[in-house]
């Protein structure tokens, strides 16, 4: 039975250590997901403002709908989409168990 003490002994510190190890892997893949997503979203933003008028309005009126289907108010906040026309587009999107930023 002592020698199973003595088994133990360094199980912990190397437990931690390989939990740190794991924990700056997914940091570091979050990143990559994060720094994909940002690219992403700037070059449709970039893409977005080249639509015409009338279809920004149509997706103003679809986006208004599934936020509706899904139970979000949107708060809306400045954008060169919304001075182009004079809709909404961007900002928050809240309901009762959790908050998504577009």
């Amino acid at each position: 039975m002592e020698g199973r003490k003595g088994d133990n002994h360094g199980t912990v510190p190397y437990i931690i250590q390989a939990l740190k190890v794991h924990l700056a892997e997914a940091l570091k893949m979050l990143n990559v997901i994060k720094n994909g997503y940002s690219t992403f979203h700037s070059a449709m933003l970039k893409e977005s403002k080249k639509l015409p008028v009338p279809l920004v309005s149509e997706l103003d009126s679809y986006d208004a709908a599934i936020c509706l289907h899904l139970g979000v108010v949107r708060e809306t906040v400045k954008q060169s989409r919304s001075v182009r026309t004079g809709g909404g587009g961007g900002g928050q999107l809240h309901n009762n168990s959790s908050s998504f930023e577009c």
